[in-house]
């Protein structure tokens, strides 16, 4: 049967680390008296030996530990930052000169010429698309079959 992952405080493992340098008790032994695992009061005594500089050279120790984990967090919390507004920078970026924005009032007629930006000659072929789309109204027929590319 599995058992329950329990949390000690530091304070309790360093009690443990101590019975077990100072003690004439085995660590085997101490582990059954107190009824932990002797993997873990293992791990605890070498993270010890590390945090008292005795440890190996490439191993971290606690504090270094704890500042990894926040280094971690803080630079996964930074990635979503980031694309969050390369998200909202994309949806916000300036329009160049050649986009147009046509806006229909509520009769569904386009803007005035004047409210239309002037690009590259492009304002004059929207108000020739316009005018053409209002010569079609009285007849029932699509301005896009007058179209000469048979739609808009």
């Amino acid at each position: 049967m599995l058992r329950q992952r329990r949390s000690f405080s530091p304070e309790y493992k360093s009690e443990v680390v101590k019975l077990i340098r100072e003690g004439n008790k085995s660590a085997g032994r101490v582990c059954r008296e107190l009824d932990l695992t002797e993997t873990a009061v293992r791990r605890w005594v070498a993270q010890a030996e590390v945090d008292a500089g005795r440890g190996a050279d490439d191993a971290l120790s606690t504090d270094e530990r704890a500042e990894l984990r926040r280094l971690r967090r803080e630079n996964t919390q930074l990635r979503m930052e980031r694309e969050v507004l390369k998200k909202a920078t994309a949806l916000q970026r300036p329009r160049s000169h050649l986009e147009i924005s046509i806006h229909r009032d509520g009769a569904g007629r386009v803007s005035r010429a004047a409210d239309v930006l002037r690009a590259a000659g492009v304002s004059q072929r929207i108000l020739r698309v316009a005018h053409a789309s209002t010569e079609y109204a009285g007849t029932g027929r699509s301005a896009a079959a007058g179209h000469p590319a048979g739609r808009l």
